[in-house]
């Protein structure tokens, strides 16, 4: 396995791979089936602006319109809202496997992240391109972001959800961040359904 190189990320080799449009979705929002869960088909997929989820027994390709945006012009942070947020830290890729081991719990309800997704997400990460961004509380993890919402997703708005895990847990959650489920982590992707 390449690892991260000194100046960024390691760009794996292209994929064989060949996705079509993510303007030809269907109304669920399904773009493709199969393929590989190689960095390289990763990258490709993400980059034609398609996320892999599963689908039966192969890989979904998908592109849902419309998407959850957050405009960050909308978010308040009130005092007490700034005073709860002193209480956590913030660590970026400081347990990534963790994260990842978390998101694909069996018993969280609606986990997608299989053995396969699992091994894909941490090659990623190793090569530098899948990172988690992290909410500690006297040395807990207590919020974490999907591997795969950091890559894809606007960093900033998805570390946000930090903000609504911190207001959530003194009972004020932030009606602009609807996205975000408390400390539980973000919703994403959104269908927009």
């Amino acid at each position: 396995m390449q690892s991260q190189s000194e100046d960024g990320p390691t760009e794996p080799p292209a994929t064989a791979w060949s996705f079509p449009p993510a303007s030809t979705a269907d109304e669920n929002g399904l773009v493709g089936a199969g393929a590989d869960l190689e960095p390289g088909t990763l990258l490709g997929a993400y980059r034609a602006g398609l996320f892999p989820m599963p689908l039966g027994d192969t890989v979904g390709w998908w592109s849902p319109d419309p998407r959850g945006i957050l405009p960050l012009s909308y978010l308040r942070v009130s005092r007490s809202l700034r005073r709860a947020c002193r209480r956590f830290e913030i660590r970026i890729d400081n347990s990534f496997e963790q994260v990842l081991e978390s998101c694909a719990d069996p018993a969280r309800p609606h986990g997608w992240i299989s053995d396969d997704m699992h091994s894909a997400y941490l090659a990623l990460h190793e090569m530098g391109w899948a990172h988690s961004v992290e909410a500690w509380l006297d040395d807990e993890l207590t919020f974490l972001l999907n591997p795969e919402a950091a890559l894809f997703a606007n960093l900033p708005a998805q570390a946000a959800c930090a903000a609504d895990c911190a207001a959530s847990s003194v009972g004020l959650p932030l009606d602009p961040l609807f996205w975000c489920a408390g400390c539980q982590g973000g919703m994403y992707p959104l269908t927009g359904n």
